[in-house]
């Protein structure tokens, strides 16, 4: 069996690579080969979403202004599903790709101007694995009510070192009660 070279490039350079290359149209994105499983995808995000925020409303946690991380938010295709859920203050949109941020902050501004009331955001280009997130917050000693990181979390384990640090990530900014949710795709699995 041949061994893989190993490239010099960490794996992060190369995700934000990849997505910064990826298709930026609707028209790309509706023509894809794999259409309804991303469809199917989204319908994983919203359920997970709605349950998560129905159980920190029950758990009055918070007073109705609900504090959110999206780790890896790509071009924003989570930001309905935040604003559906009513009660989102502060939303934390972070992705490793610029690109997808660029992307990710026009659909929120588009959005914005369409609705009298929007979250506020705040849009951050980091590698969650590699840095104290909470550091580049405008308000550091934020804390959070969700952390949310959809087929994306996987990435953090190309080092037991990037992992942890993910996962202080997550530990370090959730209020005592607070929420992950996440999803990876299965490596058994994969279409």
């Amino acid at each position: 069996m041949s061994e893989v070279p190993k490239s010099e490039e960490p794996l992060s350079a190369t995700i934000a690579r990849h997505y910064d290359n990826g298709e930026n149209n609707l028209s790309a994105r509706n023509e894809s080969r794999i259409l309804y499983l991303r469809n199917f995808n989204n319908w994983v995000k919203s359920t997970l979403i709605q349950e998560a925020v129905t159980m920190l409303r029950n758990s009055r946690i918070h007073d109705g202004k609900m504090h959110v991380l999206d780790f890896a938010c790509g071009k924003g295709g989570d930001l309905n599903k935040w604003r559906n859920s009513s009660c989102m203050e502060h939303l934390v949109a972070v992705d490793i790709s610029p690109g997808s941020i660029t992307n990710c902050h026009s659909r929120y501004e588009e959005m914005k101007r369409r609705n009298k009331y929007l979250f506020d955001a705040q849009f951050i280009v980091a590698d969650c694995t590699r840095v104290n997130i909470n550091t580049l917050f405008k308000d550091p000693s934020m804390k959070l009510h969700l952390v949310s990181c959809q087929f994306a979390f996987h990435y953090c384990f190309e080092s037991l070192q990037q992992a942890e640090c993910m996962l202080k990530n997550v530990s370090e900014n959730l209020v005592s009660g607070g929420i992950f949710i996440g999803t990876i795709p299965n490596a058994r699995e994969i279409v």
